[in-house]
């Protein structure tokens, strides 16, 4: 874990009462440094039995329902875990979750290449016009890739470079989860 991240991550600890958006936040803190192994195998996935993918929003699926009980949208065929990206920000759209307004713990779709959303993570805060994230299967640094890189990191995006949108947790908890 980073330092930052463990900083973020006792500050919530030693909070008496959480809101459920910060349980699922410190659920994803406490991953924070987690490495995949060999064909994507990774704790998310084996979670919901559905391993050797892509598997950032698998890890959000977990971090949201161990930290607050809260299922996200099934777009996996039957399976409880968020796996593609893309049909999560249609659904989410259609839903009337998205918001210009993110709270902490809110989830945040990305799109790096301008084509199309490709990543997912938890929202945790701005400063100094930054977006910090908490994201699952991407890399410590800024070389490696960015939506595969195998790694559960706390991520400074500049939302300038970076398509981002926001999917507002509490409309989303709500939801009648099959499409």
């Amino acid at each position: 874990m980073t330092k930052q991240a463990k900083i973020e991550f006792d500050l919530l600890n030693q909070k008496s009462e959480l809101t459920f958006r910060e349980k699922v936040l410190k659920e994803a803190f406490s991953h924070v440094g987690y490495t995949e192994g060999p064909d994507n195998d990774n704790i998310f996935g084996h979670y919901f039995n559905f391993n050797g993918v892509a598997w950032c929003g698998l890890f959000c699926s977990y971090c949201a329902w161990i930290g607050s009980a809260i299922v996200l949208v099934n777009t996996n065929k039957g399976r409880r875990g968020m796996a593609y990206v893309p049909a999560a920000l249609v659904y989410y759209e259609k839903k009337g979750c998205l918001t210009t307004d993110p709270k902490p713990g809110d989830l945040v779709i990305m799109d790096f290449n301008g084509n199309l959303v490709d990543h997912v993570g938890f929202y945790h805060k701005t400063e100094n016009g930054f977006h910090f994230i908490i994201e699952g299967n991407t890399a410590f640094d800024e070389i490696g890739s960015q939506s595969h890189g195998g790694a559960v990191a706390y991520k400074k995006r500049n939302p300038k470079k970076i398509k981002m949108f926001f999917v507002d947790l509490e409309k989303a908890k709500n939801l009648n989860l099959i499409p």
